[in-house]
């Protein structure tokens, strides 16, 4: 993690408004990249390119983001870029993707008025940048999302839970509002080992009202400063997943990442 310095002319106060800035502060920029066995999405590969293979093919990903200092209704804002290389099948496109670029920005807390609750509302913009659809139809799309959660420090494993919804009005490019809520539970296992329990609900107002449910459990380490992680998820989707995404679902994915 990178720290720069700015001076700000004068402080900002303007008829009570939540954003402050101080006479000097920091912006912080962080970068991480990862190398995966598969690039799973909503419980969905995004890398099986078509074939019977559950989580795809090995998938390469990175980003970069950059936080503000300034107190924001009790926040900090932030904005960053992610990438990963895709594999799509025809199902789901004319033309493959070799290739996703995504841009999103918001505002995070570390508790909703004093309650230990974290929160973070943002929006998120998926592009495609060498695949398009029909005519001049591409996927490119955007989410709104808000994330909250909990974690309950003084209880044995450290167990932390989250919840979150997101809401595209225009699925993958399709016109179809969707809406996604994730959960989660983390828990601090002995030896610094974590353990994530989680999945969602998946729900697109699509001509044939598409909806499904996976699930996930992984293991993670962090091994002299790098990270790793294994875990499976499972689709309950009577086949729904590989409509909307035009792959496979669920499967088995491992990673090694670093931030920095």
């Amino acid at each position: 993690m990178k720290n720069f310095t700015i001076p700000c002319i004068a402080s900002v106060l303007i008829f009570g408004s939540p954003f402050v800035a101080a006479e000097e502060e920091t912006f912080e920029i962080s970068a991480n990249v990862a190398l995966s066995s598969g690039y799973l999405f909503y419980g969905a590969s995004q890398t099986a390119g078509g074939t019977n293979e559950s989580s795809g093919a090995p998938a390469i990903s990175g980003g970069f983001d950059v936080a503000a200092p300034w107190d924001i209704f009790g926040g900090k804002a932030y904005a960053g870029t992610w990438a990963s290389s895709v594999e799509w099948g025809g199902g789901t496109n004319q033309n493959e993707a070799s290739i996703e670029l995504d841009y999103y920005g918001g505002i995070a807390g570390d508790s909703i008025f004093n309650t230990g609750l974290s929160w973070d509302v943002g929006i998120w913009a998926y592009t495609y940048p060498n695949q398009d659809g029909e005519g001049d139809e591409d996927y490119d799309y955007i989410e709104y999302y808000f994330n909250t959660g909990y974690t309950f420090e003084t209880l044995p494993l450290s167990p932390a839970l989250s919840v979150g919804i997101y809401f595209s009005p225009d699925y993958f490019g399709t016109l179809a509002e969707s809406t996604h809520v994730p959960f989660g539970l983390d828990l601090s296992l002995p030896y610094d080992v974590g353990l994530s329990l989680g999945g969602g609900l998946l729900d697109v107002k699509s001509p044939t009202n598409d909806e499904y449910i996976y699930y996930s459990i992984g293991l993670s380490k962090a091994f002299f400063g790098v990270d790793l992680t294994a875990a499976w998820t499972g689709i309950d989707d009577g086949g729904s997943c590989a409509n909307i995404q035009g792959t496979n679902c669920g499967g088995w994915q491992v990673s090694i990442s670093k931030a920095f």
